[in-house]
């Protein structure tokens, strides 16, 4: 491999990360840790090869093209190589037994959970799904490992994508491809909709009720590892279901907590997965009630949080727009609350608890711009609103605007912060507002830590 082409491998990795449906080119230089410069170096001649499309500002890896759908392979077979010895052993004892047992009506075979996303402990699963052409019933019975191998007809596996299945969405964009007989590119290459409309609910609804039912039946027999077990992949369903909502897709466990701390805050689906994993769960049917109250609650105020699903990636007007709903349904505040200080071009002015509160959305590329708090300072001082104990100027950063929420770094550059020193202003950032926002709707937990975050 010459020189050029090892400079393309991060940036091929990028794109294969976010799979077909693709990204942004800041959202790629900063998962590839490339240069802007060195970005458009190396997607040129890829788009020119046609192995990278473009839809305006989006970036896609085409893998119908046989060069990336072998880079993938050679990639994900890496992944397998670099398991500890023994667990790579016993995964492939898996695929030869079921390359043997399965034979022709083999499809395609992925490995997902924990060793997919190099997670691995020795008390983890091995976790595998088989694509066949006519039902079966195959358990591997070589490896002394708890095996989850779930066989699903390629009918049905196309019925789940279209469901927006996340455990099936989850293996195209994160698995790692053990075998393909001509089933697995096409789909690789489908971009997919991940989201929670009408569909996804009913479908979530099936699975959770069918999990509910199977989870009261262990209860009654008094199986609590196999209740245990069940409540687990209610979490995880419930969590994946909700992050699907902001249109997250997450890898694992690891990402399914860390997204729904980032989207939701304190709520009971982490709390579950985390007592569960501490061995303290001491009564499923508590902890199972706790999970479907807060679905039940997330289904009557979707409407509320709805405005933040695409908060994060807006500027101008609309995202001007959605600071003020989202800060005044966190503060339950009302066309009552505003203060008109128009005449000094201050817009966004409330009455927070005795309080003047004043706001200034800033939603850019990069970083934050010092220009606008200057601006948004000076304009302040000019005023009769005068910064101090009894009012506030804030200033509601939304950097890295084309970057996904979860792969941003949230930082206040020195000089920004001399200037909210030198003015009094408050720094708060977006993704903070959306998850408090979205706290108080839910649980109606998180106000006081908004004011705080305010200067309160």
């Amino acid at each position: 491999m010459n020189r050029s082409e090892s400079a393309r491998l991060p940036l091929l990795d990028a794109l294969l990360s976010v799979g077909p449906e693709g990204t942004t080119r800041e959202d790629l230089i900063q998962r590839s840790g490339t240069s802007s410069s060195s970005f458009y170096r190396i997607i040129t001649p890829l788009l020119k090869e046609g192995l990278v499309e473009s839809a305006g500002p989006h970036y896609r890896l085409v893998l119908a093209k046989s060069y990336n759908y072998r880079y993938k392979l050679w990639r994900d077979a890496e992944r397998v190589l670099q398991l500890e010895p023994g667990i790579r052993q016993q995964v492939e004892d898996v695929v030869q037994e079921a390359q043997e047992e399965l034979e022709g009506n083999l499809k395609a075979l992925w490995l997902v959970g924990s060793a997919a996303h190099g997670t691995v402990t020795p008390q983890s699963d091995l976790d595998f799904l088989a694509v066949v052409q006519r039902d079966n019933d195959f358990l591997p019975r070589r490896v002394r490992r708890e095996v989850q191998f779930i066989c699903m007809t390629a009918p049905r596996f196309q019925r789940k994508v279209k469901d927006g299945d996340s455990f099936v969405l989850s293996a195209l964009r994160y698995g790692l491809l053990l075998e393909d007989r001509g089933f697995a590119q096409a789909w690789l290459d489908t971009p997919q909709q991940i989201e929670l409309e009408t569909q996804q609910i009913r479908s979530v609804q099936e699975s959770l009720d069918e999990l509910r039912t199977r989870l009261l039946s262990f209860v009654r027999m008094k199986e609590g590892q196999e209740s245990q077990r069940l409540l687990k992949a209610f979490a995880i369903t419930l969590g994946r279901a909700l992050l699907a909502f902001f249109h997250e897709l997450p890898a694992g466990k690891a990402d399914l907590l860390q997204s729904l701390d980032l989207y939701y805050g304190v709520n009971p689906v982490c709390d579950v997965l985390q007592r569960l994993q501490a061995h303290q769960v001491a009564d499923e049917l508590a902890e199972l009630q706790a999970l479907e109250e807060y679905w039940l609650t997330f289904l009557a105020r979707r409407g509320h949080l709805e405005v933040g699903v695409h908060y994060p990636y807006n500027n101008g007007v609309q995202f001007n727009y959605e600071s003020n709903m989202l800060f005044t349904q966190a503060l339950g505040l009302s066309q009552q609350h505003r203060v008109d200080l128009s005449d000094a071009q201050l817009d966004d002015c409330y009455e927070v608890d005795g309080r003047w509160v004043c706001f200034e959305p800033e939603s850019t590329f990069g970083k934050i711009r010092e220009e606008t708090v200057e601006r948004f300072g000076t304009k302040l001082r000019e005023s009769h609103f005068k910064p101090g104990p009894s009012t506030l100027g804030v200033v509601i950063a939304n950097p890295q605007n084309k970057v996904r929420l979860s792969n941003r770094h949230f930082e206040v550059p020195p000089q920004v912060q001399a200037l909210s020193q030198k003015y009094d202003l408050r720094i708060l950032n977006s993704s903070e507002l959306l998850r408090l926002h979205n706290q108080i709707q839910l649980i109606q937990q998180g106000r006081e830590k908004l004011l705080q975050c305010l200067g309160f």
